[in-house]
């Protein structure tokens, strides 16, 4: 109880008005306004991480207090515990997340400042992916071939059509355009609704060879 009235709570505040306003409600509310302009897949981001920095406070029994009380320290305590349990880049993106929503809160006047701002970036070390040699590359493309034909593809229209994996993931029948003249194929991408990529004429009888609707690549 006295560690509950140290962090601010009181049992004299209106039940209605600090359920209003406590930190839980309140980045639940700053998530539903800023999912309205995300894509589902960076909603769903959000959402998962927003949820583990619920169960945090939770867990140290702080979600009550004033979204306006709510200090710097708990956000910083968060993040050193994300960063000793994950890497750099995790840490980070946890960071991106709640700076987002506290500037949601701030812009709607529920906050005077984002006091994640001013938490500072942490340096992360990129690490080298391994190159494999052309003698390498070849027997690994043939083996993926024989192995698995649909997972062929997909590398050949990542290379081919300079792709992301994800943009390939969302790509369905509908958007493949081969009848067209050139032929070409609509991307729905992170930065913008939809883009549209020429098909390389060596991915036409690969692709003509698909059939059905919906997503191209279903999971099992």
């Amino acid at each position: 109880l006295s560690k509950l009235l140290k962090e601010g709570y009181s049992p004299y505040i209106d039940p209605e008005t600090a359920e209003k306003y406590t930190v839980k409600n309140a980045l639940k509310w700053a998530l539903a306004l800023k999912s309205k302009t995300l894509t589902p897949t960076t909603a769903g981001d959000y959402k998962s991480k927003l949820n583990l920095f619920i169960a945090y406070l939770e867990r140290f029994q702080i979600t009550h207090i004033p979204v306006d009380e709510f200090k710097r320290k708990y956000v910083m305590d968060y993040l050193n515990e994300i960063l000793q349990k994950n890497s750099g880049k995790t840490r980070n993106n946890h960071r991106i997340v709640l700076s987002s929503l506290f500037s949601v809160l701030k812009d709607n006047e529920l906050v005077p400042e984002n006091i994640i701002e001013s938490i500072s970036v942490e340096k992360t070390k990129s690490v080298r992916n391994k190159t494999y040699s052309e003698t390498q590359l070849d027997d690994i493309l043939k083996l993926i071939e024989k192995k698995d034909s649909e997972l062929f593809l997909f590398i050949k229209i990542v290379a081919y059509n300079f792709l992301r994996p994800v943009e390939v993931v969302r790509l369905r029948h509908q958007d493949l355009k081969l009848n067209e003249t050139p032929p070409y194929l609509e991307v729905r991408a992170k930065n913008k609704l939809e883009k549209i990529k020429i098909i390389p004429a060596i991915l036409i009888p690969d692709l003509l060879k698909l059939s059905g609707d919906g997503l191209i690549f279903k999971t099992n």
